[in-house]
C-alpha cells in the first residue's frame, strides 16, 4: 500500500505543479494582452501617417 509519508509528498508536488501551471498560464495570457496593446498603437500610428499623405506623395514615391 501507498505510504502516508509518499502520499502527502505527492500531493505537495501535485499542489506546486498545479500552481506553477496556473501562473504560466496566468502570465501566457499577460504577454498576448501585451502584444495586442502594442499591436494597436503602432497600427493606430502608421493609420495617422498614411492618413496624413496626400495622393501626390502616395505617387511619387518608388515602390
Amino acid at each position: 500500500m501507498v505510504d502516508e509519508k509518499e502520499l502527502s509528498q505527492f500531493q505537495t508536488m501535485w499542489s506546486l505543479k498545479k500552481q506553477d501551471l496556473e501562473v504560466k498560464e496566468r502570465l501566457s495570457k499577460m504577454k498576448l494582452l501585451d502584444i495586442s496593446i502594442v499591436m494597436e498603437f503602432l497600427l493606430d500610428d502608421f493609420a495617422d501617417v498614411v492618413f496624413s499623405l496626400d495622393e501626390t506623395d502616395l505617387l511619387s514615391t518608388p515602390p
